[in-house]
């Protein structure tokens, strides 16, 4: 009878501790920099080259692909998942933003998309080395990876690109030179 109470015991604690163990942990993606030079000569209409520009990205670690193939997956990034602070001021994302993996041979890409400041249609890639993210971080079963150290990022394999149509403010895309951790 005493056995049994303590088998009881021993399957409730087990039972109760699963849903806290599994609980997701939520990965950040900071990026710190120089934004510059303009790449494709576009209008600047932010003065964003040469300027310093910080962000983070977070993400759940069991978030789930929108859309994969074997190489690459693309994640949603709910409203408040994106900050930056450029010499505009600082951004919140108050709509969806979309997170792009991409694993190749030869190197990885971490990319981000979505509504930026002031109306603003904004991207932002970077270039990593090959074997920053496994396998596991793409396809249809794939979730997001953490990077565990500081990674240099340079113009012009990682830039930001952004466009303003309210104002007629064509693409411009400026290269980012910093690190991402």
């Amino acid at each position: 009878m005493h056995v049994r109470r303590i088998q009881l015991f021993c399957i409730i604690l087990v039972l109760g501790l699963c849903p806290i163990l599994a609980q997701a942990q939520n990965y950040t993606y900071s990026l710190t920099g120089t934004l510059g030079p303009n790449l494709n000569n576009g209008p600047d209409c932010l003065k964003g080259n040469g300027t310093t520009a910080t962000a983070a990205v977070t993400v759940s670690s069991t978030a789930s692909p929108v859309k994969s193939t074997s190489a690459s997956a693309i994640y949603a990034l709910p409203a408040g998942s994106v900050t930056a602070s450029l010499n505009i001021g600082s951004f919140t994302n108050t709509s969806t933003w979309y997170m792009v993996v991409d694993v190749t041979s030869t190197y990885d890409v971490l990319a981000f998309a979505g509504a930026g400041p002031v109306g603003s249609k904004v991207t932002a890639v970077t270039v990593l080395p090959p074997g920053t993210f496994t396998s596991g971080a793409v396809g249809s079963t794939g979730h997001p990876q953490n990077i565990t150290k500081s990674i240099p990022l340079k113009s012009p394999s990682s830039w930001l690109e952004y466009s303003i149509s309210a104002i007629n403010c064509a693409a411009t895309k400026l290269g980012f030179t910093g690190t991402i951790n």
